[in-house]
């Protein structure tokens, strides 16, 4: 039984069958790409927020230096603490770490100290806790640009093995 097809049939036909293989190998590459950008975009996010904690905090620490002259802190040094607070909170829900738990904590302390009252000499017994905030925040940031430089150089060399050459991997 011969099967014989109109001009018409045959010229779809033949764009089907042009246009299978391409089809084929972009949904393949399309379901083999990594989520690099995803992680990145998650990692950026939590950068972010250390960033702004940190800058935060430092402007809280601008806000000691003059309460060291005033003996009491500025609503604004305390706007600061309080926005390094939150900060630091959306921080260890998007990157749990033992160094921003702490962080969290002394932050606590610091400010329930200010609370009770509102003076330099509050703070003083807690200039250790203040110095390792800033230090937590530090190492942190750290970590994240750590964090995303491997994530990039992971997804190079998973990119380079992946598009090597068979005839080339005996070399």
């Amino acid at each position: 039984m011969s099967v014989t097809l109109k001009l018409k049939q045959r010229m779809y036909l033949q764009l089907f069958l042009a246009v299978l293989p391409l089809a084929v190998v972009f949904s393949f590459q399309m379901s083999s790409t990594s989520n690099l950008p995803a992680k990145v975009d998650q990692s950026l996010g939590v950068y972010d927020l250390c960033l702004r904690a940190s800058a935060s905090y430092k402007n809280f620490l601008n806000g000691v230096g003059d309460a060291i002259d005033t003996q009491t802190f500025s609503g604004k040094a305390l706007q600061f603490l309080g926005e390094t607070q939150t900060l630091t909170a959306a921080l260890l829900i998007n990157s749990p770490s033992p160094g921003i738990q702490a962080t969290a904590e002394s932050l606590a302390k610091v400010q329930a100290a200010i609370a009770a009252n509102n003076s330099i000499g509050s703070v003083t017994p807690l200039k250790a806790e203040i110095n390792s905030i800033d230090t937590a925040l530090t190492i942190k940031i750290d970590e994240i640009k750590s964090q995303l430089s491997n994530l990039v150089e992971d997804d190079a060399k998973a990119t380079r093995k992946k598009t090597r050459s068979p005839s080339l991997r005996h070399w």
